[in-house]
């Protein structure tokens, strides 16, 4: 089990691996692999609403095709939810710049913030949701590499 750390202001992400106690670099400019498979995606805005803890969400459905591999994601989002949408964007575009994963401004196209992801690909399902919102100071070291990992090339 790993995760991402997502640095915009140094243009740089870290793939940290928690089992082997390493991280990696990767440059936040254009990676994608001219060999890669295209993946595309599909947004469909639907009519449904639903309560997720405070906030009202609309249903958006995305498909995206990734060649052999469908994976199937329902997007319930809030445009009251407390966040800075211009950092969320630069994120977004971001991200989708340094993976070379143009399908991911798809995201962009959505009207809020989502309060509630659901990702299917196979058999497997996960999701996250939001629960609060808040602005306070990050303790130090939250967007560093966690103290004794080792980076790997």
């Amino acid at each position: 089990m790993g995760g991402l750390i997502s640095r915009l202001d140094r243009g740089e992400a870290y793939f940290v691996n928690n089992a082997t106690k390493t991280y990696s670099v990767i440059e936040m400019e254009g990676t994608e692999a001219e060999s890669a498979a295209p993946v595309s995606a599909k947004l469909v805005k639907s009519s449904e609403t639903k309560k997720i803890g405070s906030w009202v969400t609309v249903r958006y459905d995305m498909t995206i095709d990734m060649g052999d591999e469908r994976a199937e994601v329902v997007l319930w989002v809030s445009d009251a939810v407390d966040v800075d949408m211009g950092a969320y964007r630069a994120f977004i575009e971001s991200m989708a710049e340094s993976q070379g994963t143009d399908w991911m401004r798809s995201f962009l196209d959505i009207d809020g913030y989502p309060v509630r992801q659901e990702y299917r690909i196979g058999p497997i399902l996960s999701w996250q949701q939001l629960i609060a919102v808040s602005q306070e100071e990050p303790p130090p070291g939250t967007y560093e590499p966690p103290t004794g990992f080792t980076k790997t090339e």
